[in-house]
């Protein structure tokens, strides 16, 4: 498999470093999405819509997973299967809370549609996420 950095400015930095700053810089492209599509959410006036902020977690999920694998130098489809992996499970995890408190609730006060729906984003992203490294790196080079 090939670099998926290859030819950025990525490439250039020290493979030790790029294993230090995979998660920092995957996370610091996070924040810089997350901003941006906040500030578009706020200018178009969609602050409120939750089909913008479902797509809005799956673009967030995508990029981390995405931005790790390609910052890492070698085993990029590994890491984008593990970050992915840590990504989903989380999700899994919070849903599955979040069904153990509905079962307790006696008010009727939450409401899992939302959970559900955001898990799932985050398990497509995670799935896409993968599989967009992967086709990356099997990509052969162009003479």
């Amino acid at each position: 498999m090939k670099d998926i950095a290859q030819n950025t400015f990525i490439s250039y930095i020290p493979n030790w470093l790029r294993w230090v700053l995979f998660i920092p810089l995957a996370s610091a492209m996070l924040f810089i999405v997350s901003v941006m599509s906040n500030l578009i959410q706020t200018i178009i006036g969609q602050q409120d819509n939750m089909v913008i902020e479902y797509i809005r977690i799956f673009i967030l999920v995508f990029t981390f997973i995405t931005v790790a694998a390609a910052v890492s130098p070698k085993r990029q489809s590994k890491v984008a299967l593990i970050v992915g992996i840590i990504c989903a499970a989380t999700a899994l995890i919070a849903l599955l809370l979040s069904a153990l408190l509905t079962l307790t609730d006696h008010d009727g006060s939450i409401n899992i549609v939302p959970i559900l729906i955001t898990s799932l984003a985050v398990i497509a992203a995670s799935t896409l996420g993968y599989f967009t490294v992967r086709k990356l790196g099997n990509v052969k080079e162009q003479e």
